[in-house]
């Protein structure tokens, strides 16, 4: 009896015994975290059972050359990673697409009826590729792909991890399939060689990035307004400074306007002094004097009599009112250097003088408005 409940014991529980003879033997026991071997692929007979890996090898070229290495041990939920090496040629991508899109339709479907799930391809346990020279100038690929046990019971499992393709392009454009062989592995519970285990604390909360949309567009917009409102202020300053016509200057008025015009002002303006009689002496010899200056282009203001009468003497065809031309000049100048006071009786004869000077000599409208002509012209009244 004692010997028939020591074999009951052993065939409940093989791995409680055998771990109890490690540790009596002294030798370490392995976690079961970690793979204690390296599993085989399984028989042909297996592989003909997971028809959902179709191979492929295009006609006329080589196949590349792959290896296989998985655990044939593991844990319940926990990473299995399924590392294969492949040799190929030079130009050969493997994986192009990534492994997740290896795995759709009816190998995602086989894979999980096995009891496995793939793990995230954006976490921590993701599939990787690494590629370095090979032996015999080749390449050489080694791949690690990671997958979870999920027995859909409690306790020790036997799973099998079906077959799944890995897809290869070459540098035509050709597509080269693989197929992985189907791969046993023993599953235990985490918590299977403890006597009375304990739920573990949550983990430490990770990290999160929150992509903040809203603030995001508002930065993009205020920097897009900015440029669009600097571009607007550059353009608006390159107009306001652009190179504007010149406005034409208004046309000079003609000199006996002048002339009419301030001797009418003289003659309006009262002289209730001597100082008044000889400034409006004045006043009147100068713009007599402007007057011819201007009419016959020369410096009537700083030129003297004699040479106000030769200039007018040289104008072809002859000034009608050269005599009065003279004898004004020369009342002026009388009263100038004799330093006398002019009565109000001689300013007004000197200014209908100087009136009758600027009529006599103002051109006709039919007649151009040049010195050399007009001089005959009729005075006006």
């Amino acid at each position: 009896m004692k010997q028939l409940a020591i074999c009951a014991i052993a065939l409940a529980t093989p791995l409680t015994l055998q771990s109890a003879r490690a540790q009596d033997s002294g030798a370490a026991r392995p976690p079961m975290s970690s793979p204690i071997a390296t599993s085989r692929a399984v028989s042909p007979k297996i592989a003909a059972e997971a028809p959902t890996c179709q191979r492929y090898i295009p006609e006329g070229s080589v196949a590349p050359k792959m290896t296989a290495t998985f655990p044939d041990r593991g844990l319940s939920g926990y990473a299995l990673w399924l590392e294969l090496e492949i040799q190929h040629d030079t130009g050969v991508s493997v994986l192009p697409g990534g492994f997740e899109t290896q795995l759709r339709g009816a190998e995602a479907k086989s894979i999980e009826q096995a009891g496995f799930a793939l793990t995230d391809p954006k976490g921590y346990a993701s599939p990787s590729i690494e590629t370095s020279d090979g032996p015999s100038g080749r390449r050489l690929s080694k791949v690690r792909i990671a997958v979870i046990a999920l027995p859909k019971k409690a306790g020790r499992a036997q799973l099998t991890l079906p077959a799944f393709p890995i897809a290869m392009t070459r540098g035509s454009g050709e597509v080269i399939t693989l197929c992985t062989q189907p791969h046993r592995i023993i599953i235990e519970d985490p918590v299977a060689n403890e006597s009375d285990p304990k739920p573990h604390s949550n983990p430490q909360p990770q990290r999160q990035l929150e992509q903040w949309s809203a603030m995001r567009n508002a930065v993009l917009g205020g920097l897009m307004a900015l440029a669009v409102g600097g571009l607007l202020a550059w353009l608006i300053h390159l107009w306001r400074k652009r190179e504007r016509p010149v406005a034409p200057a208004p046309p000079a008025r003609p000199p006996w306007e002048t002339a009419l015009e301030s001797l009418d002002r003289l003659r309006r303006g009262a002289m209730e002094s001597d100082d008044d009689r000889k400034q409006q002496y004045d006043h009147i010899s100068h713009a007599v004097r402007r007057y011819l200056g201007d009419r016959y282009d020369f410096d009537g203001l700083e030129s003297t009599t004699a040479e106000i009468l030769e200039g007018c003497e040289q104008i072809h065809p002859r000034i009608g009112p050269l005599e009065d031309i003279a004898h004004f000049l020369q009342s002026v100048d009388v009263v100038k250097f004799a330093n006398a006071t002019p009565t109000e009786a001689e300013c007004h004869v000197l200014l209908e003088r100087g009136l009758a000077i600027v009529r006599q000599t103002v051109p006709s409208p039919s007649a151009e408005v040049d010195p050399t002509v007009d001089a005959e012209a009729e005075p006006r009244p």
